[in-house]
């Protein structure tokens, strides 16, 4: 685990400060969204720790820059959506009053004008937050620089401030408990006058705040790696292909397969009045019905669930039935697709990775294949790990660090057009062409 302290004089001054600073500018944010949206929908609030939270669909929501300043209100739900990898569900746009000018380079965001409503564009100057993590007394002159996929050429290096956790129990309450993370070269820095806590009293603290307890904390920023970081390599497990010509038809002639299988096993049970059901080999286990569903099943476990039953006819017509449909093609299928020839038995695993037009990557053990699959090229297992975790990055909302070079170029090389080869040029001069 990270070092925990409990913040001790200057620390606990800085937070307990902050905090209150804090308390204010939320009191004032609610009053200022009462007041320009109205009160919100009920059903659409809910209370957590004495806490009015305000789900994304009770008015305009408030955001912050990841650097901490106020961004503006969301009005419009729909361009987070467009991001790639995004993952956030759609929420019909409100419409923006008048006087709201939409915020440059974020989409969906609107601020009041300065001069149609300078009351309400000088109130939203209120709503930066106060620093918490980013005091000196915290975090000292900087945050942490954490490295990830420290073992390949392309780690991703990105600063890490503390978590704070605030304990309202006691006579000495508040407590607040900082979590450090160290640096890459394994150091922490440690909050003024605060004090380390064990591993035990962390637990038993961490044991009454419960499971669905989060943190103040603030996003990693992606920085550049520092000079003085040296991998520590590790040798492959897994060798990487990017498909693409027949190995790439392929695979979307095997996905197309799966979802046709899945959609005609979902209408055979639609037709019948259920909802989720289970399958194994081509064969039905249970159907989940609202009500009974008569002659032909049999209770199965779950007081919903019902399994086809064999001694009646109506039973055997669902089981012959749901066996003449389609079965869904496995992984060993799809190696099938790859190696026509092939006699072993492997299952390849596929990603697809968003935001690179519409890259699909084959991934098998070390030495299981011999050549890639047709007209794949290979990828290096670091070049892979750094689009994975490219792609968490995106579907957290995160922002990512510069794409290093080599993998820029694999990426550029994969649509290039063919470069045809120079024509010889001709003449007496050149002599003849060897």
């Amino acid at each position: 685990m990270d070092d925990v302290f409990i913040a001790k004089g200057l620390s606990h001054a800085s937070l307990a400060f902050d905090y209150q600073a804090l308390e204010m500018m939320y009191k004032r944010l609610r009053a200022f969204e009462d007041k320009a949206f109205g009160k919100p929908d009920p059903r659409t609030v809910f209370n957590a720790g004495g806490q009015e939270i305000r789900s994304y669909g009770a008015n305009p929501a408030a955001e912050w820059l990841p650097e901490g300043p106020f961004k503006g209100f969301r009005f419009d739900w729909e361009p987070l959506n467009a991001l790639p990898g995004h993952s956030r569900y759609a929420i019909p746009a409100k419409p923006v009053p008048s006087g709201w000018n939409p915020v440059p380079g974020h989409p969906g965001v609107y601020l009041p004008d300065p001069v149609l409503r300078p009351e309400a564009a000088a109130e939203c100057r209120r709503f930066d937050p106060p620093l918490l993590q980013r005091r000196p007394a915290i975090c000292g002159d900087e945050p942490a620089i954490v490295i990830r996929n420290h073992a390949t050429r392309f780690p991703r290096a990105e600063h890490r401030w503390p978590s704070i956790y605030t304990d309202p129990r006691g006579p000495d309450a508040p407590r607040y408990y900082i979590q450090v993370p160290k640096d890459y070269k394994g150091r922490i820095h440690i909050p003024a006058d605060a004090e380390r806590i064990t591993r035990k009293q962390w637990n038993e603290f961490c044991d009454l705040l419960g499971d669905m307890y989060e943190p103040d904390w603030i996003r990693p920023e992606p920085v550049a790696v520092p000079a003085d970081f040296v991998p520590a390599r590790t040798k492959p497990v897994q060798q990487h292909f990017i498909l693409a010509g027949a190995s790439l038809r392929s695979y979307r002639d095997f996905e197309a397969l799966r979802l046709d299988a899945g959609n005609q096993s979902s209408a055979f049970i639609k037709a019948l009045g259920g909802g989720s059901y289970s399958h194994r080999g081509g064969s039905l286990i249970d159907v989940a019905f609202k009500t009974d569903p008569g002659a032909g099943w049999i209770r199965a476990g779950n007081r919903n669930n019902y399994a086809p039953d064999p001694s009646t006819p109506e039973g055997l017509d669902v089981i012959a039935g749901f066996a003449s449909l389609p079965k869904s093609p496995n992984l060993l299928d799809l190696h099938r697709l790859f190696y026509p020839d092939a006699q072993d038995d492997l299952f390849p695993r596929t990603r697809a990775l968003s935001g690179h037009g519409g890259l699909v990557v084959a991934s098998y053990p070390v030495k299981s294949v011999s050549c890639p699959p047709p007209d794949a090229r290979p990828l290096a297992e670091d070049m892979f790990a750094w689009l994975c975790e490219e792609q968490n990055d995106l579907s957290c909302g995160m922002r990512t660090p510069p794409m290093p070079r080599e993998i820029a170029a694999v990426l550029a090389s994969l649509h290039a057009p063919a470069i045809p080869p120079r024509p010889r040029l001709s003449g007496p001069s050149q002599g003849p062409a060897p």
